[in-house]
């Protein structure tokens, strides 16, 4: 399925809401990024990290044209879950031990669930469109 259609995937399943992150380079080092958000958060709540292959997060990877002999056709991709926002997004936010909470719109972790609560309020508000385009 690709990240565009999860939106459809939604409004036929009344009870399941998926975000789906996707990794990027950033600085020679891979952070997870905002692909689809949903609009509202439903009863069934997956999050979902989309892969693709090593070489596609290369230093040195440059735009083929799809008339060239070099292209090889949509770049393949899976999808894995993420069980925890928090231990997925720990490494490349912070050095600091410990449970981190983080806002799954823009991805800030705060140091209580507390914190969180009250910042998500406002977050579906401001960051309603903060997505990466697949």
């Amino acid at each position: 399925m690709h990240p565009r259609q999860i939106s459809k995937f939604e409004k036929r399943n009344a009870t399941f809401s998926v975000n789906v992150y996707m990794l990027e380079l950033v600085d020679k080092a891979l952070r997870a990024v905002p692909c689809h958000l949903t609009k509202a958060k439903k009863g069934r709540h997956i999050n979902l990290l989309l892969i693709q292959p090593e070489d596609f997060y290369s230093d040195i990877r440059q735009e083929v044209p799809e008339d060239s002999d070099d292209h090889q056709g949509p770049i393949p991709y899976h999808y894995v879950w993420i069980k925890d926002l928090s231990r997925l997004l720990s490494k490349q936010n912070s050095t600091r031990n410990g449970k981190t909470y983080y806002c799954e719109r823009c991805l800030h972790g705060f140091l209580s669930r507390q914190k969180l609560d009250a910042h998500e309020v406002d977050c579906s508000q401001v960051n309603e469109r903060r997505q990466h385009n697949f």
